[in-house]
Parts: structure tokens; sequence; C-alpha cells
């Protein structure tokens, strides 16, 4: 997970980051695959435990505003951390709902 956090410094992009969501021990963590402009898309990453957060499933979209401020809060260490904003899982949206956001 370093090495793909160094590769997206190093491009300056989101795509290759990594997301964590969850709460108190149970943490389930994505990777940004694609950006939009008003959204990322986040692929489960079956790591440590295997969980997944209920609310995205293996595949979804998350605003990019949090995405941004995720990312500043994990380089800066610090900061205020707005609650994760999911907009929907891919599998379950329409192509109508996707073309909404993905453009």
């Amino acid at each position: 997970m370093d090495q793909l956090r160094e590769l997206a410094l190093e491009e300056g992009t989101l795509i290759g980051r990594i997301i964590c969501l969850g709460i108190g021990e149970f943490k389930c963590f994505y990777v940004i695959t694609k950006v939009y402009p008003k959204v990322v898309q986040i692929d489960w990453l079956n790591y440590g435990d295997g969980w997944s957060d209920a609310r995205a499933g293996q595949q979804a979209l998350l605003d990019i505003k949090y995405a941004k401020a995720y990312i500043d809060f994990e380089d800066h260490q610090g900061g205020i951390l707005p609650k994760a904003k999911i907009i929907c899982p891919i599998i379950t949206a329409s192509p109508e709902r996707l073309k909404e956001f993905m453009s």
C-alpha cells in the first residue's frame, strides 16, 4: 500500500490512493481506481480481515470532496475528516444515475 501511495504522490493523482472506511476495529480498505469531476470510484481490497462496507459493497462512487479531504488528512496526519459520503454502490446504480455523477 505504501508503494501505491508513493506512485500516486509522484503522479499527483488520487488514483491508487487507499481509503479506509469503518468504525472502531472494523476497517474496510478501498483503492481509488477512477476519478470523475464529482466523484471517485473505489474498489474493495480484500485486505486484513476482509471486511467490506455495507454501503459501498465491492465497488462504489465516493464524493470527490471527501476523497480529497481523506487523502489530505492522511498526508498531513491531522485536520478534520468529514463523514464519508458514499454516493452509491455501482452494482445497484442505474446507468442514468451513474452518468449523472460521471459527467
